[in-house]
């Protein structure tokens, strides 16, 4: 007996079938098709996965038809709207669904590593038992699904609303907050493992900051607001085009780590010229003081008076309302804190027909100090139609906070009265001047075909535009007579920008001054007195050189022979930047500079030095070898082909040479070219032994001979006295007693001044000599099995044991300790003749041992003491 009433708004039931005047109630509940499958749940029995694993996806299916059993279903689905594998569900073994039975099926696996942690999945049945479903309600299912990821992972969701709604004046700076999801299995504590955020923001103006979260924490799945900075600057008018990225060590994923935001600045520049003609703007608000009527846009031809057509475009701003009804059009917030002579005009309908309807234009100066600039009333005889309103804004509101407002009210009872508006214009006047005159880019002794330019700037709010205000500029060149000129008609000088133009191309610089006059003409410019620019533009490359000393000249003297890298300092002293400079130094002998040089060096020094800038401690790559002489010149020349000043691209220091030095020259026998020397043979020494001095002679120089074998062990020892040694003169000195050549394959000979003076660099002298064991011969070691000492003994580190064998043949080598246990065996193929082993005595311990030869069935035994 119950029943639903038709409704239009519904025309069909909860199956699709067509709606009656009545449809029963209940109907659909007792009602059971044949054959009807419907998806029960969607199941995700794993929520947290390690990123990128697959996340496995099920369903639940149920018979909810009459007698029809169920042996196949085929599944469509979507995961966030990304159509996925179809999948189809088969009985098996007669498990056919019967009515009311349910199972669950696998549907598949879909990607989790996309760009959300959020997964919309939508399924849906394709086909029952290979037909289409009886019923079709209950085929589709979908749900979302929250994805955690093992370990640690941040999310940025969103940079949050940066300034309060509602706001007349909005402050100089603001706070920038950001959204954070934990979007993994662990809390994340930002205490242990702080997190850098990066702002970065490009327009309208540059600006960078990383602040560090190092406090504070976010639970799995949970969210966080953070404050990054409360002093974002919002100072310029224009869109802000922001980044937020952050970096941290913990964070599984990194393509959610980055957010951007565009916002609006509730600051506008001028000029603003509004047309309506695609209705209101964003940035103006329109509202109702006291009713439902506010300001609006209609096209032309659809207000109440349809003869009132738009001055400018096809839209205009109408107000109509009831008796007592109240609007405001409001304009976006100023900035007019750099503008020159800010003014307002704008277009009104007056009529000849008696109302009292009006709307006042009133100003809000920095949100507290309001006025009213004009009052307008719709009924102004003898006008009729649209009339311009133009005026100055007062000095108070050059700043960076101005409203204005159109506050209109209706008190006509007529109630078929309206009032229009048409094209608000808010500009100020131009400031354009020329800030600068130069030459295109030139490098040193680069002067040929260059350009001369021209820096224009607009030094104020408003855009100039060249199309509508063109702009000549002109340039003259006192020097030359040339007149350069070029008017400007294309694009635009945005605010506060500055614009370089090309003047003269081809124009052939050479060292010295010109004088540029540049100046333009322009309707728009409001100041005079900075639109012409007086400038030398100066051509004067030129540097200077200093070389640093290396000795005192009458102190701390220098050392003959010893290798010197000079260091010098260069100077850009000119107006250009240089580089690639070519340097020379000189090493001389005599103050003569034309005479013949000791020493030339010559390199290029490539470093770029810019106009009024240093090279410190420039060093030579290349060394000269300082003379002996008591005095020597060193001078250094920077060599700049079109350097305009000459006097300074020199430098030269005189440096001194301690001359009061005894040194040995050389050892003259046994000869360093000689060849073997016998073991055990004696040899005289001979030596030559110089002074370098220039004022003081020598009566004799106490010199030492010194042996040493391989090890370092001095063998030979003796010391004895030359005859004298004359100023600047060399003595060759034989020495009366012979020492003897070691028993080893390579000693050391060393002759060395005993008395040493300040120069002990050159005082000592060593040569390496090789032995030849022939001269030793007495026992025919050449055709006997020999096994020789060690060398050392004791030995430490290493030691060297030498043998001897008649014929090629293996040979057996072994170390025992003092009890006879082995500890080291080497099997030796060896050629006939001397051979040597090298024994690495680190890997044993300290005592006594013993090392053997065994060769053709004989065998040779030494006693090795080790002392490491």
């Amino acid at each position: 007996g119950l029943s639903c009433p038709f409704y239009s708004g519904v025309t069909k039931d909860i199956q699709g079938n067509s709606r009656g005047n009545v449809t029963v109630i209940g109907a659909y509940a007792s009602l059971k098709h044949s054959m009807d499958l419907g998806i029960q749940n969607i199941i995700i029995s794993n929520t947290t996965i390690v990123y990128p694993q697959p996340v496995p996806t099920k369903i639940e299916i149920m018979n909810m038809g009459k007698d029809v059993k169920i042996d196949s279903a085929t599944f469509g689905w979507t995961v966030n709207g990304e159509i996925q594998p179809s999948s189809t569900w088969k009985a098996a073994n007669s498990s056919e669904l019967g009515t009311g039975e349910k199972t669950v099926f696998s549907l598949g696996s879909f990607d989790a590593s996309g760009k959300t942690n959020i997964f919309d999945i939508v399924v849906w049945i394709e086909s029952v038992n290979g037909k289409k479903d009886s019923v079709s309600w209950n085929d589709t299912l979908s749900t979302p699904v929250k994805i955690l990821f093992n370990g640690n992972n941040l999310r940025a969701l969103s940079i949050e609303q940066l300034t309060p709604d509602g706001l007349i004046c909005t402050a100089d700076s603001t706070s920038i907050k950001v959204k954070i999801e934990n979007t993994a299995s662990l809390d994340y504590d930002f205490a242990t493992d702080p997190v850098t955020f990066s702002i970065r923001v490009t327009q309208p103006e540059p600006f960078s900051l990383d602040p560090v979260i190092s406090s504070g924490g976010i639970k799995s799945g949970e969210t966080a607001t953070l404050e990054l900075t409360n002093m974002f600057p919002i100072i310029v008018a224009g869109e802000y085009d922001i980044e937020v990225f952050f970096n941290t060590l913990k964070d599984t994923i990194n393509y959610d780590d980055t957010i951007r935001k565009k916002y609006l600045s509730g600051r506008f520049k001028t000029p603003i010229d509004e047309y309506f003609s695609n209705g209101i703007p964003a940035a103006f608000k329109s509202e109702t003081n006291n009713s439902l009527y506010s300001w609006t846009v209609i096209a032309k031809g659809d207000g109440a008076d349809s003869t009132v057509v738009p001055v400018f475009g096809d839209s205009i701003l109408s107000f109509k309302g009831s008796v007592g009804s109240m609007a405001t059009l409001t304009t976006p917030q100023l900035d007019l804190s750099r503008t020159d002579q800010p003014s307002l005009s704008f277009w009104y309908f007056h009529d000849t027909v008696p109302c009292e309807d009006y709307t006042d234009v009133r100003i809000i100066i920095d949100g507290t100090t309001t006025s009213t600039l004009l009052s307008l009333t719709k009924y102004t005889p003898p006008l009729y139609g649209w009339t311009q309103y133009s005026m100055d804004l007062p000095p108070r509101a050059i700043a960076q906070c101005v409203v204005l407002l159109f506050e209109a009210m209706e008190k006509s009872r007529s109630g078929d009265v309206a009032q229009y508006i048409d094209r608000i214009r808010i500009t100020a006047k131009q400031d354009i001047a020329i800030t600068d005159i130069f030459a295109s880019e030139h490098n040193i002794c680069d002067l040929e075909n260059k350009d001369l330019k021209v820096v224009l700037k607009n030094l104020t709010d408003p855009v100039l535009n060249y199309a509508t205000t063109p702009i000549t500029v002109t340039l003259e060149v006192k020097e030359t007579g040339q007149i350069f000129t070029k008017t400007l008609t294309n694009t635009s000088l945005n605010s506060f920008a500055s614009d370089t133009i090309t003047l003269a191309t081809g124009f052939d610089l050479t060292k010295g001054t010109y004088t540029c006059k540049a100046y333009f003409s322009s309707i728009m410019d409001v100041k005079r007195d900075n639109d012409t620019l007086i400038k030398p533009v100066s051509v004067n490359p030129a540097l200077s050189v200093r070389i640093h000393p290396e000795s005192g000249e009458n102190s701390n003297c220098l050392t003959g022979d010893f290798s010197i890298n000079p260091t010098i300092t260069l100077r850009n002293t000119g107006n250009m930047d240089i580089f690639n400079i070519k340097l020379i130094l000189r090493i001389d002998t005599t103050a003569n500079t034309d005479a013949p040089a000791y020493i030339i060096i010559e390199e290029n020094c490539k470093d770029t030095i810019s106009v009024g800038d240093s090279l410190s401690n420039y060093i030579f790559s290349s060394a000269y070898t300082v003379p002996w002489n008591a005095r020597y010149y060193a001078r250094i020349i920077a060599y700049l082909q079109c350097d305009s000043v000459l006097v300074n691209h020199a430098h030269e220091i005189t440096e001194c040479v301690d001359l009061e030095d005894f040194y040995v020259a050389s050892i003259d026998n046994p000869s360093v070219a000689g060849g073997r020397d016998n073991v055990r043979e004696a040899i005289y020494v001979k030596a030559t032994v110089g002074n370098h001095s220039d004022m003081n002679p020598s009566t004799g120089l106490d010199i030492t001979v010194s042996v040493r074998n391989s090890q370092g062990q001095q063998t030979d020892s003796f010391s004895e006295k030359t005859g004298a040694v004359g100023i600047s003169a060399t003595v060759n000195h034989t020495f009366t007693k012979a020492y003897t050549v070691p028993d080893d394959t390579v000693y050391y000979l060393t002759v060395y001044i005993n008395s040493r003076d300040n120069h002990a660099n050159n005082d000592t002298v060593t040569i390496k000599r090789t032995t030849d064991y022939t001269g030793i011969n007495t026992i025919g070691e050449t055709g006997d099995f020999i096994l020789y000492q060690n060398i050392p003994n004791p030995a430490n580190k290493t030691t060297r044991i030498d043998y001897n064998i008649p014929q090629a043949g293996e040979v057996i080598f072994c170390l025992h300790n003092i009890i006879g246990e082995q500890l080291y065996s080497e099997t030796i193929q060896a050629a006939s003749g001397k051979h040597t082993i090298e024994l690495n005595t680190n890997m044993f311990s300290a005592g006594v041992y013993f090392y053997s030869i065994e060769y053709k069935g004989q065998k040779r035994v030494k006693q090795l003491v080790i002392s490491n």
